[in-house]
């Protein structure tokens, strides 16, 4: 089962990297030219392959609502950001994306938000966040292990 969950995780990264400058008129073949989806997809490739099924062990367990929640806890706080951004702190939307892929700690997000825009100005919103969010993972880390003992 991991390797169904595998090649459809390969095959959506495919579809989005050949689809994702919107050149619907002109395809290209997936995977071909784009390479910004390459690195993210084997990665996840990778860790699904290592882990348990993520159908038997997630979803049989916890349901879609599991789906529901990851969605949440990934989309809410980049959302968030956006929103304050913009409306609070009036920053332009190039920064402003920056900072988002930096907080994430996505440099492939970055190289992507660079290459669509054709200019290194989300770069100035990326370096601060990505610095304190490498921190706090590495700081956090410890101390989630720690509380768990």
């Amino acid at each position: 089962m991991p390797e169904l969950a595998a090649t459809v995780v390969l095959c959506v990264t495919c579809l989005l990297s050949a689809f994702g400058r919107r050149q619907v008129a002109r395809l290209r073949p997936p995977c071909g030219s784009s390479t910004r989806w390459a690195c993210p997809s084997t990665i996840g490739v990778v860790g699904l392959r290592a882990g348990p099924s993520p159908v038997s062990s997630g979803l049989q367990k916890s349901g879609a609502s599991l789906i529901l929640v990851e969605l949440i806890v990934a989309g809410l706080p980049h959302t968030r950001a956006i929103l304050s951004g913009r409306c609070v702190l009036r920053m332009t939307p190039l920064v402003l994306l920056g900072a988002c892929t930096g907080a994430g700690t996505v440099t492939a997000a970055l190289r992507a938000l660079e290459e669509e825009s054709q200019s290194k100005l989300p770069v100035l919103g990326y370096t601060v966040p990505c610095a304190v969010g490498n921190i706090l993972l590495t700081a956090w880390g410890a101390v989630i292990v720690a509380m768990m003992r």
